[in-house]
């Protein structure tokens, strides 16, 4: 294996993704959403820091993810929670793109 890839796992390849769609992958015990934006891949939690809710059903409005349930919106680049109700930062996630292949640390 190639050792910039060491603790990287391939969940998709960028054929998979549609841009500004969030698209969900689980890596392990990790439920992550992958949102292609600007032609950068991007990996944040895909649950919801203030109730249960997977983002992946959401939308992307600008750079930021809306959760379906209660609306709470958090930056797709910095995981940064920028419209409450929520008030805890989502986890973001180290992302290579490799040959097509879509790779995130965790």
């Amino acid at each position: 294996m190639d050792e910039s890839l060491e603790n990287y796992h391939a969940v998709a390849s960028m054929s998979d993704l549609e841009d500004r769609v969030p698209y969900p992958v689980d890596v392990g015990a990790e439920e992550i959403a992958l949102v292609l934006m600007d032609d950068n891949v991007y990996a944040i939690s895909n649950v919801c820091t203030h109730e249960y809710a997977c983002l992946s059903d959401g939308y992307i409005e600008e750079d930021r993810i809306v959760c379906p349930l209660h609306l709470a919106e958090f930056s797709v680049t910095t995981g940064e929670v920028i419209e409450e109700p929520a008030e805890e930062d989502l986890q973001t996630y180290s992302v290579k793109v490799v040959d097509d292949q879509v790779y995130v640390k965790v």
